[in-house]
């Protein structure tokens, strides 16, 4: 899929009122190469103490035969670690398996 880098669709996303303190990962969505961030994330700081931060994100990954998964996943990460962080701790959680395409409101729905 090609990503929606439209100037108004961007806008949406990042004035989009989504509960439990999610907010849109811009960069990640923008300039990240990786497969699950070709649909819009949503990330909330669980915790930071200065040192560790321990974060949670919700997004949608298109599987290979058509399917798509909704998907938590929540894991923690050394703050001092420059602009490349290794992720410790990391927990996935399938919140639904989708038969048919991507939908924003049900992504923002898981974010609670």
């Amino acid at each position: 899929m090609a990503r929606n880098l439209n100037k108004d669709y961007i806008k949406k996303l990042i004035n989009m009122e989504v509960g439990g303190g999610y907010k849109f990962d811009l960069t990640n969505y923008i300039h990240n190469p990786d497969c699950t961030h070709d649909y819009p994330t949503f990330v909330k700081v669980i915790s930071d103490d200065g040192v560790t931060v321990e974060e949670s994100r919700v997004y949608y990954i298109k599987h290979y035969d058509g399917t798509g998964s909704y998907i938590e996943e929540s894991y923690t990460y050394r703050k001092d670690q420059g602009n490349w962080v290794f992720l410790h701790n990391v927990k996935k959680n399938v919140l639904e398996n989708s038969s048919g395409r991507f939908n924003l409101k049900k992504l923002v729905g898981f974010c609670k």
